[in-house]
């Protein structure tokens, strides 16, 4: 019975650890504080401190792109299947100039040396991200079943960018990945199964 019971609270406490296991995908320079040169894993260039009645909500700098232009980092986490991931990132709308180009926040995979396929994206006027004068956070969730199997075991990709006039600004850039529960009940169930085998081995 003992034995039985390790075998499920394994189990139990790995499905439930889902929250608690979401890992952070490493992004280079998140919020652009390198500036020029770029540091290796981002395109483009062009950093600033605060401009517009905008500042950076992490460290010092924002990333200034002006239409039509784009910033992409290629991390070095692959995508992987029953995960879901969320990109979180500061867009902000300088208030001294007018201007309303089209902003886009995108997660793409390598489908072929230098060339990047969207997976998923959010995209519209910079007025629907942060009214003048702000900056706010943009959220782009992706779901296992969203993600393209094509895709697993190739690098994620950010990619920013803007078309139309105008200049957008883009600080704090983040990456989680969560493992969806049931693979992690299924993991845990091997481990408490492995368990019970040692110890009736008497390993």
């Amino acid at each position: 019975m003992r034995q039985f019971c390790v075998v499920a609270l394994a189990g139990f406490a790995m499905a439930n650890a889902s929250v608690a296991m979401a890992a952070v995908v490493p992004v280079v320079d998140p919020s652009f504080e390198l500036g020029t040169p770029l540091p290796t894993g981002w395109s483009n260039t062009g950093s600033t401190t605060a401009i517009g009645g905008v500042s950076p909500t992490h460290g010092t700098k924002l990333r200034f792109l002006n239409a039509v232009a784009n910033s992409r980092h290629e991390t070095t986490t692959n995508w992987s299947p029953s995960t879901t991931y969320e990109l979180k990132v500061d867009v902000g709308n300088r208030n001294d100039i007018p201007q309303n180009p089209t902003v886009s926040i995108e997660l793409e995979y390598l489908s072929a040396p230098s060339t990047y396929t969207d997976v998923k994206l959010i995209s519209g006027s910079l007025g629907t991200f942060a009214a003048d004068g702000t900056i706010q956070t943009a959220t782009l969730t992706i779901t296992p079943a969203e993600v393209p199997s094509i895709a697993y075991g190739k690098p994620i990709a950010i990619n920013l960018a803007a078309t139309g006039s105008g200049q957008v600004l883009f600080d704090n850039v983040r990456l989680t990945a969560v493992p969806e529960a049931g693979t992690l009940f299924a993991a845990g169930t091997l481990i408490g199964t492995a368990t019970l085998r040692r110890r009736r081995a008497g390993l």
